[in-house]
């Protein structure tokens, strides 16, 4: 498992409820650096664990064989823990790896309940954002 701390990184991050589609939904600003750090973690395994500020942790799984995650958790070990998952089918998942490389390319966000039909079981949004233009 690939471990990317980002815990004390300028991280730019907000938790809240989305008025459109009713889901908890966690935005991640992400730098050029943070962008490119993530591109090249989801590239040397097939687990990965970001660490974020605030104790909230993302885990990316990936299928086997797959460029790009499957299912992604969401984790913040508390007095009121938080735990929410995200499954993506492989066609989603492979937009995700391709519009992630390109971000700024990308209209500069990727949300994944704009991503088409996801599971029913999902029950958190995220949203990746380009902070640099």
């Amino acid at each position: 498992m690939v471990v990317l701390d980002w815990r004390d990184a300028a991280v730019e991050m907000v938790f809240q409820n989305n008025a459109e589609n009713m889901l908890p939904t966690l935005e991640l600003f992400l730098t050029e650096a943070q962008n490119q750090e993530l591109c090249v973690a989801f590239k040397i395994d097939e687990e990965l664990k970001l660490e974020l500020p605030q104790r909230w942790t993302l885990y990316f799984k990936f299928k086997e064989g797959s460029k790009a995650p499957n299912k992604i958790s969401l984790a913040k070990p508390s007095l009121n823990t938080y735990v929410a998952s995200l499954i993506i089918n492989d066609s989603q998942s492979e937009f995700l790896f391709s519009n992630l490389k390109n971000l700024l390319s990308s209209s500069h966000i990727i949300q994944f309940s704009k991503l088409g039909t996801t599971s029913s079981i999902n029950n958190f949004d995220l949203i990746l954002r380009a902070k640099w233009k």
